[in-house]
């Protein structure tokens, strides 16, 4: 799924709170006669309190005025796809829901720092088995709607005819690191592995990138344009074999290099790329199609706001007044801390 399609669904996995709320209240909107309350909408505006005060944006007016306008829009297209969904007879198994809803919980380290995540985004277990739910049937409405597109051969040999450029493969290298906190702590790793000590069992052992304890400091292949630059510029210069002789300072501490390999630019055969390209070009064409649909959709839809207009002046600054990013309410792991060189 692309990640417009990923976004839209996230937003879509709200409505499934706002139905568990079951709140009445005056009405804000209807939406081919199925109404949103303000007691809804409220609930949703809650969610991004502790965002706003953070910005300095939780008693401000206008700002708050401009956040309910965009979550009226956001739950209004939400109605939609839901009510599309029930015309098409799209709907998931109760299998279905508990499948996915043991794979969200494999995200999580514990059950512990699963029912924390629960709680930090105010839902119950049946609320988040709710947007699962909610979530699968949003799919299953993309893929109906996209279910007759198709990718020929012709067309992927065409793209790779006409994007030569976007076929063109910088130089890359092959390293490994291991991230230290202090220079001197580096200098102690380049003096161990000169006496022969083993890079992978150091990397996975004292380096404080997290991700080093399962790959030994292995990066893979990357071009210069990935990491930050200092880090590029030291391991493109190393030849293959090679060990970074004094540590190497970034912004997220001090890189002790190791050079596996090393690919020379070039430009990629039609063989190399025609998977990807289909794959590409399929997604594209499914994102066309399905947001061309949806604009029928709204355009043909009976919809009546409620919440009073926007002032044409002033605007709101830029950044504020905007639905916080990343605010959907399903819980997530929360990110390892990325102390990789890539940008």
């Amino acid at each position: 799924m692309n990640k417009i399609m990923k976004t839209i669904a996230l937003a879509l996995l709200g409505a499934l709170v706002l139905s568990v709320a079951g709140c009445g209240g005056n009405v804000v909107a209807s939406v081919n006669g199925e109404t949103i309350s303000r007691a809804d909408l409220d609930k949703r505006i809650n969610r991004y309190k502790d965002e706003l005060a953070q910005a300095g944006g939780a008693n401000n007016k206008e700002m708050l005025a401009s956040l309910e306008r965009q979550e009226l829009d956001r739950m209004i297209d939400e109605k939609l796809f839901l009510q599309e969904a029930k015309k098409r007879n799209v709907d998931v198994s109760d299998s279905q829901v508990e499948a996915e809803l043991a794979n969200e919980k494999k995200q999580f380290p514990s059950d512990a720092e699963y029912q924390e995540a629960l709680k930090k985004y105010q839902l119950t277990e049946a609320e988040l088995r709710d947007l699962v739910r909610s979530r699968l049937v949003f799919n299953g409405l993309y893929d109906a709607i996209t279910a007759d597109i198709q990718v020929s051969d012709a067309d992927v040999a065409k793209y790779y005819q006409d994007n030569p450029v976007k076929f063109k493969q910088n130089r890359q290298v092959k390293a490994a690191h291991i991230l230290l906190k202090t220079e001197e702590d580096a200098k102690a790793v380049i003096a161990e592995l000169g006496k022969g000590a083993d890079f992978g069992q150091l990397a996975a052992q004292k380096s404080i990138d997290p991700s080093a304890a399962q790959n030994k400091g292995d990066l893979g292949y990357f071009s210069a344009e990935d990491m930050v630059k200092e880090f590029s510029d030291a391991a493109f210069a190393m030849k293959k074999g090679e060990i970074s002789k004094t540590p190497v300072k970034s912004n997220f501490g001090y890189h002790v290099i190791r050079v596996d390999d090393t690919k020379e630019a070039r430009q990629q055969t039609f063989d190399e790329v025609k998977d990807q390209i289909r794959v590409d070009l399929g997604a594209d064409r499914k994102q066309e199609r399905f947001e061309s649909w949806f604009a029928d959709v709204k355009a043909n839809a009976k919809i009546e706001r409620k919440l009073p207009e926007a002032p044409a002046t002033p605007q709101a600054p830029q950044g504020q007044g905007q639905a916080p990013q990343g605010s959907a309410p399903a819980p997530s792991p929360a990110p390892a801390g990325n102390a990789q060189p890539g940008k």
